[in-house]
């Protein structure tokens, strides 16, 4: 009997465990783990989880993930955090997989076009003719109220963009107004800045461009803050849906509604309003670019009704990467990390779909929890969280995992700063 356990013992010494193999081996051998694994192993032991803590065993996974990647300045310019590779692993699991949480908030009755713009730690939506900033705090929730109120529009808010502390606004009926972010006041207005809705409006640096239903794009120079004069104006010939001006300002786009057989898709030079590039671009009538995003000076994404995703290299005047909508529905609006990721936002249902740039078909699908079906006007988004602007709703899906957000449903809230 003495014998047989002398055995066993020895048996259990010579026996060689995963826990007994040297960390540099470990470390191998987690690297050919899947997530939901490595999750598991890192219970087995504290060991175990302060080895999977280690960057080491992450490095070759965060190299090409979507999404949570913090490549690009403007991604990390609007994170709240500067995420861990583990992190940044685990939450795009989240979003690869489709498991989020949805809240709802300024749910209202009236139908609008909302835009949005996200900050670090603000989130600006337009909201018939006012323009709000919500906070966000440490914990990802929105404030209860906002922290600035842009209001005295004559009319809705169609578009409107933020550079740096000016917030340009471009409403119905053909209006251009500029703010200050920070005190809230008018700096400037025109009246009869078009003589129609003003579709979009972009902004960089002392140079603002807008595009209107009058079929007119004009290029305006802020020679100080209350000063706003227009440089000079380039006749379209049709219905102008979207501008965007790109990154170091020295060309501008243009999308249209490719009626009256007018190409949908132009780019300008901004001191003179010369067209520069001839784009090679056979279309259907009718196919027009609801909106546009330079990724580089060099490159920039198109969408619109025609359920395509185009991404153009100016340089040499021709489409070089194309995806197209798995359910054949008109796309409305784009986001885009500049560097694999970009989500397009769609006609009906709320829907919104992740791409991976290198890859042909979509990686996942989120539908928005709407009463009515929608279309997604406007849509941000950072490592960890995605805003889409519905018509009657602004929807947040919280991929982060941690915490619930709230869940109450937003009011119309009392303005803080107010302006008439």
């Amino acid at each position: 009997m003495i014998d047989q356990e002398e055995d066993e013992g020895q048996e259990k010494k010579n026996t060689l465990n995963l826990e007994s193999l040297p960390t540099d081996v470990l470390l191998c051998i987690f690297k050919f783990c899947e997530l939901e694994l490595l999750g598991r192993i890192s219970q087995v032991c504290k060991r175990f989880y302060w080895i999977i803590n280690e960057d080491y065993v992450w490095i070759e996974r965060a190299k090409n993930i979507l999404v949570t990647n913090q490549i690009s300045e403007h991604i990390r310019n609007r994170s709240l955090t500067t995420l861990s590779l583990k992190e940044k692993c685990r939450i795009y699991y989240n979003w690869k997989n489709g498991k989020y949480k949805e809240n709802i908030y300024l749910r209202q009755r009236e139908k609008y076009m909302p835009k949005l713009v996200l900050e670090k730690g603000i989130l600006w939506i337009s909201r018939g003719s006012s323009i709000l900033a919500y906070k966000r705090d440490k914990d990802y929730c929105l404030s209860r109220r906002p922290i600035v109120v842009l209001e005295g529009q004559r009319e809705d808010v169609c578009h409107f963009v933020k550079c740096g502390n000016v917030i340009i606004s471009g409403e119905r009926y053909g209006a251009l107004v500029g703010w200050s972010a920070n005190t809230g006041k008018k700096t400037f207005e025109l009246k009869n800045g078009h003589s129609s809705d003003v579709n979009s409006v972009d902004n960089v640096g002392c140079l603002i461009i807008s595009g209107s239903r009058d079929e007119t794009v004009k290029v305006w120079n802020i020679s100080d803050p209350s000063t706003c004069e227009e440089s000079f104006s380039i006749d379209i010939g049709d219905r102008v849906c979207s501008v965007a001006l790109s990154p170091n300002a020295d060309v501008f786009c243009c999308g249209s509604a490719g009626l009256h057989n007018i190409s949908p898709l132009h780019i300008f030079d901004s001191a003179s309003g010369i067209s520069v590039v001839n784009l090679d671009y056979s279309f259907r009538n009718g196919a027009g670019i609801l909106d546009v995003h330079w990724e580089t000076p060099q490159t920039l994404l198109s969408c619109g009704y025609d359920t395509l995703i185009r991404l153009w290299d100016i340089r040499i005047g021709r489409c070089v990467s194309l995806w197209e909508d798995p359910y054949d529905s008109a796309i409305y609006s784009l986001a885009s990390d500049n560097h694999n990721t970009f989500l397009s936002g769609l006609s009906q249902h709320g829907r919104i779909q992740l791409w991976d740039k290198r890859k042909k078909d979509s990686i996942q699908t989120y539908f928005s929890k709407t009463r009515w079906s929608s279309p997604v006007y406007g849509m941000v988004f950072d490592p960890s969280h995605l805003f889409a602007a519905l018509d009657q709703s602004l929807n947040v899906f919280d991929f982060s995992g941690r915490g619930n957000m709230s869940k109450n449903l937003f009011s119309v809230p009392h303005t803080i700063i107010q302006v008439i």
